[in-house]
């Protein structure tokens, strides 16, 4: 055996070593069904809720306790949790929770899932919600339906004051709404305060960008959008 070939076995056989001596991380994305059976299987799981607490007042997975994403403490609270627990994370659509996930591994944490889709697919799964509002919505489907009749051309921005990727978009669509006045409506609707039309549209994850013809939707965005992306599709729609 010449020096080389003795190297690249001693640089294996130390990878190996390595790759079985290090605990890799049980982590996995799942639908609300395979959610609820991991937490009807399991009976010493922790379930965290990483929305805003306003979020989680008005409706929740039961037995699930508050960690706010966006709270300055939010790192510290997650070192609180137990490391040798099952820990199963969700939030609104399953952008923060995966996010969260992501934290949780760099910290040590093996055992850890989250809900694809949020508890938003929770509900159109029909599954139980706790402490859920009955408060109306401010903004209804009749609300809709009139919106998109009035307007031939619109872009709707579905977007939530918590949502921090709104928070980016919010003063260049503000100011794309000045600029295409008189040739297309610009309009936000609060999905906090149209939950209902929400579910129906399917409008998760926000923000979400539709645009509309003659009552039509024709086209849609998910995510965060950059200013020149969407005066793009507005120039094509004003062209209409």
């Amino acid at each position: 055996m010449n020096k080389i070939q003795l190297t690249f076995l001693i640089a294996f056989a130390l990878i190996s070593f390595q790759s079985c001596g290090q605990r890799q991380p049980t982590a996995s994305q799942l639908d609300a069904q395979q959610f609820s059976a991991l937490m009807e299987k399991t009976t010493d799981e922790w379930i965290i809720d990483v929305r805003t607490k306003k979020e989680f007042e008005s409706g929740h997975i039961a037995s699930a306790i508050n960690m706010d994403y966006y709270a300055e403490d939010f790192q510290k609270q997650l070192t609180s949790l137990p490391k040798d627990k099952p820990l199963l994370i969700y939030c609104l659509s399953g952008s923060r929770s995966n996010s969260a996930v992501e934290r949780l591994h760099t910290m040590g944490y093996t055992n850890v899932h989250h809900l694809a889709g949020g508890i938003q697919s929770w509900k159109m799964a029909k599954l139980p919600v706790a402490g859920e509002s009955n408060e109306p919505d401010t903004f209804t489907e009749n609300d809709y339906q009139q919106l998109i009749t009035a307007n031939r051309l619109l872009m709707i921005d579905f977007y939530a004051p918590w949502c921090l990727p709104c928070r980016k978009m919010k003063p260049y669509i503000e100011n794309l709404a000045k600029e295409f006045n008189g040739r297309v409506e610009v309009v936000q609707i609060n999905t906090d305060e149209a939950r209902q039309l929400s579910a129906k549209l399917n409008i998760s994850p926000i923000p979400v960008i539709t645009f509309i013809a003659d009552g039509i939707e024709i086209k849609r965005l998910t995510g965060l959008q950059s200013e020149e992306t969407l005066r793009e599709e507005l120039k094509k729609l004003a062209g209409k």
